[in-house]
């Protein structure tokens, strides 16, 4: 092996040069700008944080992407995979949780990449590192916080370059609530919720509810409860592509439902369910519902008519129906176009801690279709989770820069990259002279390079970067320019 080999990049992780820079770096700034706009305060947070900051609430979905180590001091820590939980962290520590507030943030965050589409900000050409643009609203929990952050979401999209973005809406909490009414345990009623994408295949469902069947067969009782057997069992995630049996069609995000050990298999019982296929049928249909907003309501009241909740009444879905009525209601009020708004009870929610509205920003983009540029949602409850007292309204949303650029086709910002001058001195020219050339060109705002060799040398240089002529310094200090 040679010692002297070239060492390279850490696989999934890239340098970023010259235009490439400049174009994420005016992005950057074009969507702070419009976030500003809208009064949300710029932060940065650490990029290492304790571990157990991003464990507590995702539902052990980032588990597995996340650098994880000891740092010298023997504490637990991790490279942020994602901003939401430091931003809150953040307002919990200087007491400005408990008010109205903005944050806006553009920052890199490092994931291991795996394809599964439960991961809202999942990388699809598998870089590990990218940057998230987005923003935080803390203190308020009506649909006009919802509509905000929907509309501000949009015009982030809009200053990096994407003006027909699309919203699709879901509803986290609509899920959990008429599972719930129909008396399901609300650790099921996590999964379920938290896999909702997963179980859109009917076919796919009896699979799964009759492996599920085999497996409780045999289950333990006197466990702990059914939210620590599901963080462990997430945290304890297979390698994408590990194989356990069962077909493609029977498995859940990153870990079939059949792997689950003789630790976890009455997950689903907890509190005494015994019928497993009523809820994973339920899920089933909800996840099928999208479209235009009223047509998918009717279609939610149609289901909902087919189940009777714990009371043995019909499931009315009349309140959350309105709740997401009224956040599509004051997203148009925000200047969003009605036509460019849908609804998808099926919409992945991604992380555990979503607790209301939950969506997606869509757009046709270069040569990909449907494309999404990133998500959002509200967690109220994530700031209990992080220590907090009480529950305490927030939600917020994140773009994903780097692949929305790399779909983009270029801008003109790629042409407002300047070649520089190349400035050499002739032969009987002191390099005192071209420095002073050179002084006096910045001074006039011109980028320019100085070469320290001869003529050769500078024609060389020129066309290593693009520059077409070199600039040559006389001894008296005038120029004259030399095609290469």
């Amino acid at each position: 092996m040679r010692l002297n080999r070239n060492v390279k990049p850490v696989a999934g992780f890239a340098d970023v040069v010259g235009s490439q820079l400049i174009r994420s770096e005016n992005a950057v700034r074009r969507a702070r700008q419009v976030l500003a706009l809208r009064g949300y305060v710029p932060i940065e947070t650490p990029l290492i944080e304790h571990s157990e900051l991003f464990l507590r609430r995702s539902g052990g979905v980032l588990s597995s992407q996340m650098y994880a180590f000891n740092s010298p001091d023997g504490a637990d820590v991790s490279i942020r995979p994602e901003m939401t939980a430091p931003v809150i962290r953040h307002a919990l520590e200087d007491g400005s949780a408990q008010n109205l507030r903005r944050f806006q943030y553009a920052a890199p965050v490092v994931r291991y990449p795996e394809h599964s589409s439960m991961v809202a900000a999942d990388v699809s050409n598998g870089n590990r590192s990218f940057t998230q643009v987005g923003a935080e609203l803390i203190g308020h929990d009506g649909p006009e916080s919802d509509g905000e952050v929907i509309a501000a979401a949009c015009e982030a999209a809009a200053a990096i370059g994407i003006d027909d973005c699309r919203v699709v809406l879901g509803h986290a909490g609509l899920t959990r609530t008429l599972l719930e009414r129909l008396k399901i345990p609300r650790g099921a009623r996590q999964f379920l919720a938290l896999y909702i994408e997963r179980l859109k295949d009917e076919a796919s469902v009896e699979e799964i509810v009759r492996e599920v069947e085999r497996l409780l067969a045999g289950s333990l009782t006197g466990i702990e409860s059914f939210r620590e057997r599901f963080m462990d069992r997430l945290s304890a995630i297979q390698p994408a592509g590990a194989t356990d049996g069962v077909a493609a069609t029977g498995t859940l995000g990153r870990r079939s439902v059949v792997s689950i050990d003789a630790r976890n298999r009455d997950a689903f019982v907890d509190d005494g369910l015994d019928d497993l296929e009523t809820p994973f049928r339920f899920v089933s249909k909800l996840a099928s519902i999208s479209g235009e907003l009223e047509s998918a309501a009717n279609d939610l009241t149609d289901l909902c008519d087919e189940y009777v909740d714990s009371g043995q009444q019909r499931l009315d879905p009349t309140t959350e129906i309105q709740r997401v009525k009224s956040t599509v209601d004051c997203a148009i009020n925000e200047g969003i176009e009605p036509s460019r708004v849908t609804v998808d009870f099926g919409l992945p929610v991604g992380m555990a801690y979503y607790t209301g509205m939950v969506f997606e920003l869509r757009a046709d983009v270069g040569s990909r279709t449907d494309m999404k540029l990133g998500s959002g949602g509200r967690y109220d409850s994530l700031a209990y989770a992080l220590g907090a007292p009480n529950d305490i309204p927030a939600l917020g949303f994140a773009l994903n820069l780097d692949e929305i650029l790399a779909a983009m086709p270029g801008d003109s910002d790629e042409q407002n990259v300047t070649t520089p001058t190349v400035l050499v001195g002739s032969p009987d020219a002191d390099q005192l002279a071209v420095s002073a050339a050179a002084r006096t060109l910045r001074q006039a705002s011109e980028s320019v390079v100085v070469c320290y060799g001869d003529i050769g040398d500078a024609k060389t240089l020129a066309a290593s970067i693009g520059q077409d002529a070199v600039c040559v310094v006389r001894a008296d200090g005038t120029t004259k320019t030399v095609p290469h």
